[in-house]
């Protein structure tokens, strides 16, 4: 059986449009469709001091000095009854244990948000520390970084 030639003519004159309506849509897809999810920008602090108290499986955690524009949690570490209590505790990805030591002095300079997520878990049985997460910028065990 035969297909006259006008069906031909009409299926690629359908092909034809159809392809011209997906080029169509997609070129207001990406000329209208393209926005932008406007995020506030974290206040950055310039520089601030801590004391290194230790480590634990994924973080450092250390005491901010007092007036520090981060705001940190009251915790006990190490985690065991004869631990000791620390005010403005935060965490930071772990640090080198060996030039960041524990009981050192530490400078920041970190962004920081009002909203910080809690330092992530540890697996059982290593203890985890509920101390905000601050994203570091810089770091130095010295004075101010640049």
């Amino acid at each position: 059986m035969l297909i006259p030639v006008t069906s031909w003519r009409r299926a690629g004159l359908v092909g034809a449009l159809l392809t011209l309506g997906a080029l169509l849509t997609l070129g207001a897809l990406l000329v209208f469709g393209n926005c932008t999810l406007e995020r506030p920008e974290p206040t950055p602090q310039a520089c601030y001091s801590g004391q290194v108290l230790g480590y634990t499986c994924n973080t450092t955690l250390i005491q901010l000095a007092p007036g520090s524009a981060a705001r940190g949690v009251a915790l006990t570490y190490p985690a065991t009854p004869t631990g000791q209590r620390y005010d403005n505790v935060v965490a930071v990805f772990r640090l080198d244990t060996v030039q960041y030591a524990r009981g050192g002095t530490v400078y920041i300079s970190a962004f920081i948000t009002d909203d910080a997520q809690p330092a992530p878990a540890c697996p059982a049985p290593a203890p985890s520390y509920p101390a905000p997460l601050l994203s570091v910028l810089n770091v130095a065990p010295g004075n101010c970084p640049q």
